[in-house]
């Protein structure tokens, strides 16, 4: 009794000095938690969630709207083909460009803004024709009449004609249209108000291509993010390999461990290959959006383009707590622009095989958009020609002959015949040429621009399908592995299981199992998928070139259905050289 009772006096004791050295240690620790909790109330709430700012977002302008990378042309001078960036920026070309810069190009070449352009030099013309309908007019004839023969009457022995066999004339008229209905006058009007109608197009597609022009930039920016991601997980997923390897090695893994890193490997790198495709991708739809030539190189920088909103912090400068205000309330951290000390520049980390040009150059020359494009062009520059012969002299020949039963008078036929020559030469049109001829052009540069976005087009389409076929490719030779991988990583599982529930000494828990079978279902549902994505991808790119466009099994299809070949350059109307 008395051991015991010591040794409870010895443990309250020794409880006693215990509590006495950590009461400091708990004071302390108190404190420093106090400290952490009243320094981090502008990133904790009192429930536990993250404040959100309660300022109003800014909503002013992003940025100022840059002026066009060069002088914005003529509208009737249309670019056959959409530039290359080094025919627009020279030797800047080679350096990345910024978000403000692939806006000011694109306000230079974007292919909906020059149609835009060309739609309003087409309405102006309209209205200048309108106009002209009110102008004096002044033309000159010549008309020349051949009668089989004459007539003429004998009186007193003298001969006398009455009408001459041949017949000559020469006039000149002049015409002043008087509007007394209002009729022309109106037409001017409405001509008038489709002008302003079409100037204020341009504005809408000046407003709509510098968002299109941004969100493409900012997509190229999203994607090279995500593929550093990727990278890092999949660099993640080989060091836990090794490791793997090296803990198997020693022998303090099962083979399973190993198994499993590889699957995540594999599943890793497949995430690479999709993030490489869409950072090649993005830049594609860039040079698309801005209007430059598909082939031209394109890296980007994201110097200036990214902003941090009031009130909101950087994730990577991590919790901060900025000084408090009079009110006790947290302060608002000004909007800037993130700097960093080195930008980020995006690259095509996919650049086209060799082939890929070959595959172009057939798509261009086979499909059936840039053959009707070609025509179309044909037929608006024969508007010219129609709008330039409108003050060209016209000439007439009529043959005719009349029959009269009952004639009567002096020297009366019965049956006459004549040909009449008759010959106008216009002097004076009031300037319905001129305003012909304006539209005619407008016309013209509408129909090249709309084969340059045709041609655009389907290159871009063309990229897409044969980037589209290559990472299918990848894809499938990496999930075919993935599948073997995950196979035998799931056989391991449930020989470890097994062993265990026959041991009972659980070598393998279900759960194990249970992911080994997860992972083997994802792997299975992968390589189905990019078996499928590969054999969709080859049709895409044979659609891509055309191949689908010209083919005819009995080669006695009616005209109705097409040509059974591509037209010739001749048919098309087009001559060695044009565009």
């Amino acid at each position: 009794m008395f051991t015991d009772r010591f040794l409870r006096r010895s443990d309250r004791s020794a409880a006693s000095n215990t509590a006495k050295l950590c009461k400091p240690i708990l004071l302390a620790a108190l404190a420093a938690v106090f400290l952490v909790i009243s320094g981090t109330q502008v990133c904790k709430a009192q429930d536990g969630t993250f404040p959100l700012p309660t300022t109003p977002p800014p909503t002013g302008l992003q940025a100022p709207l840059p002026a066009a990378a060069k002088s914005v042309r003529y509208p009737a001078n249309a670019d056959a083909s959409s530039p290359t960036l080094a025919s627009i920026l020279g030797d800047k070309a080679t350096k990345p460009i910024d978000i403000q810069q692939a806006v000011a190009i694109a306000l230079y070449t974007n292919r909906t803004l020059a149609l835009a352009e060309e739609a309003l030099l087409s309405a102006q013309g309209h209205t200048a024709e309108t106009k002209s309908a009110l102008n004096p007019t002044v033309g000159s004839s010549y008309t020349a009449t051949q009668l089989n023969q004459g007539t003429s009457v004998n009186l007193g022995g003298q001969n006398i004609t009455i009408v001459n066999a041949t017949q000559q004339q020469f006039g000149v008229q002049a015409t002043l249209p008087l509007d007394i209905s209002g009729l022309l006058h109106a037409a001017t009007s409405q001509a008038k108000f489709m002008e302003i109608s079409t100037r204020l197009d341009i504005n809408r597609a000046r407003n709509q291509i510098v968002l299109e022009v941004k969100s493409a930039f900012y997509d190229s920016l999203r994607a090279r993010a995500l593929l550093e991601v990727a990278q890092e997980a999949l660099k993640n997923s080989l060091a836990r390999q090794s490791d793997a390897q090296k803990r198997l090695d020693a022998g303090v893994v099962a083979p399973y461990d190993l198994q499993r890193a590889a699957t995540d490997v594999a599943s890793s790198q497949l995430q690479l290959i999709s993030a490489k495709n869409q950072v090649s991708q993005s830049l594609y739809a860039l040079k698309n959006a801005i209007g430059i030539d598909l082939s031209s190189p394109l890296s980007i920088t994201d110097a200036g383009a990214t902003q941090t909103p009031p009130g909101v912090i950087e994730p990577d400068k991590g919790p901060i707590t900025p000084p408090r205000s009079a009110s006790d309330q947290p302060v608002i951290l000004d909007e800037t622009v993130r700097a960093r000390v080195k930008p980020i520049i995006v690259t095509d980390p996919m650049p086209p095989l060799p082939d890929y040009r070959a595959l172009l150059t057939d798509a261009l020359a086979t499909r059936p958009e840039i053959l009707e494009a070609e025509a179309s062009i044909s037929a608006a520059k024969m508007n010219i020609t129609l709008a330039r012969r409108s003050r060209y002299p016209t000439l007439g020949l009529v043959v005719g002959g009349t029959y009269t039963p009952n004639v009567a008078g002096f020297g009366a036929q019965s049956t006459a015949g004549s040909a009449v020559l008759s010959l106008n030469v216009p002097l004076i049109d009031g300037g319905v040429e001129k305003a012909r001829m304006t539209q005619a052009r407008a016309n013209v540069a509408q129909a090249i621009t709309e084969k340059r976005i045709a041609v655009d087009t389907i290159t871009f389409e063309m990229e897409s399908a044969y980037q589209t076929l290559r990472i299918a490719r990848d894809s499938l030779a990496v999930a075919n592995e993935s599948v073997a991988l995950a196979k035998e990583a799931f056989r391991l599982a449930r020989v470890r299981y097994t062993a265990g529930v026959t041991s009972q000494a659980g070598l393998s828990p279900l759960l194990e199992v249970t992911d080994a079978q997860t992972a083997l279902t994802q792997a299975e549902s992968n390589q189905v998928n990019a078996l499928y994505n590969y054999n969709n991808a080859r049709s895409k790119v044979d659609k891509a070139v055309g191949r689908y466009a010209f083919v005819f099994n009995s080669g006695k299809e009616p005209t109705f259905v097409g040509f059974p070949a591509p037209p010739s350059a001749k048919a098309l109307g087009k001559k060695t050289g044009a565009p």
